[in-house]
């Protein structure tokens, strides 16, 4: 390999690894719940903003945090857990600070549309957890598709704006060969039906267990 393919296996390494990095799951649980505050929520600014800094906060800036503390302790050897066994705990950390936001959220009346969410989120990560014992699905493909399929009903056809996107960052994840395509691929498609099929199920049947949570 000369020095110039060199500089650019580098330069696209990196490249990878910025867009990795920047569009964490994380990143679009801040922008799903950020649409459906702004879209479904009542009130005042102040509540809003709370609203929004409590479902991101249990459903992602919690998460980096703690991943922040395994790393220090030495716990994961990357903040992105490439090694698939390490994965299992924080998965299930993740899930049950979905489930303690989505009981803080419901004792602060907050939409239909943000406990959906919440409630996506604990469901879509504990799957995660149960492929993650064989196979390592994408994480960040299922953490981008599942919010942005939460905001399809409101913003409609501009979705497909984030198509781009989402190649990039599959492009990413396999670039610096943390999945395979069959991993890439999977995590989008579980991210988008998962996320579909329970916001369904959470409209048509859950106005009970909204009512009990509540």
């Amino acid at each position: 390999m000369t020095d110039t393919e060199k500089a650019n296996v580098s330069t696209a390494e990196l490249l990878a690894r910025m867009i990795s990095v920047a569009l964490v799951p994380p990143t679009w649980a801040a922008l799903g719940f950020a649409g459906l505050v702004a879209a479904y929520e009542s009130g005042s600014f102040q509540r809003k903003l709370l609203l929004w800094l409590i479902a991101t906060g249990f459903n992602g800036l919690c998460q980096i945090v703690f991943v922040l503390y395994l790393k220090t302790r030495n716990r994961v050897t990357a903040y992105d857990i490439p090694k698939r066994r390490q994965r299992t705990g924080p998965y299930v950390f993740s899930v049950v600070l979905s489930l303690v936001g989505l009981l803080v959220l419901a004792s602060l009346d907050a939409s239909a549309w943000v406990l959906g969410l919440t409630w996506c989120y604990a469901v879509n990560t504990g799957m995660l957890a149960v492929v993650n014992r064989f196979w390592k699905m994408s994480a960040h493909m299922m953490g981008m598709m599942g919010p942005l399929t939460a905001l399809f009903p409101t913003v409609g056809s501009w979705m497909f704006a984030a198509l781009p996107i989402a190649i990039l960052l599959g492009w990413s994840r396999l670039r610096l060969k943390a999945h395979t395509p069959a991993q890439v691929v999977a995590g989008g498609l579980a991210g988008i039906l998962l996320t579909a099929a329970q916001l369904h199920l959470w409209f048509v049947y859950g106005q009970q267990w909204q009512h009990i949570i509540r």
